[in-house]
């Protein structure tokens, strides 16, 4: 059997609620790529230095990405975790992250427990961080 007929086995073995479910992403990943960063996006700054989050909420970009990287999908993330989001805001968060990788990826490695008792043990020295 060649590939093409073993890819057009597996698309009829799939069924239509998910065929249409990935439609709805292509369309909503295109609708993003259409639009400007800008309409989806800001950088703020907060005291642990420059954010982006999704416009209008307090969602961090890195929040969608880490939520992404532990298996979540845009859809659960927008139809039980982050349900005041549109799954067009995950796919625009989705989009920057590929666009700025590694600005995120630092806002990433910045907020984990490890990031935040190294800040603590600089700010407040070892023999007051060990008190605490």
């Amino acid at each position: 059997m060649s590939t093409k007929e073993l890819i057009h086995q597996e698309i009829d073995n799939l069924d239509e609620a998910y065929l249409e479910e990935l439609y709805q992403n292509i369309r909503h990943f295109a609708q993003v790529k259409e639009q400007s960063e800008d309409s989806f996006i800001e950088v703020i700054e907060r005291p642990g230095g420059p954010c982006a989050i999704l416009k209008g909420t307090r969602v961090a970009v890195r929040d969608i990405i880490s939520y992404i990287q532990i298996g979540e999908t845009p859809e659960s993330l927008v139809k039980g975790i982050l349900p005041n989001l549109t799954i067009t805001q995950v796919y625009a968060a989705l989009s920057y992250y590929d666009n700025h990788q590694t600005e995120i990826d630092r806002e990433l490695q910045a907020n984990t427990e490890e990031a935040a008792r190294a800040y603590l043990r600089e700010h407040l020295g070892e023999k007051s961080y060990l008190m605490n």
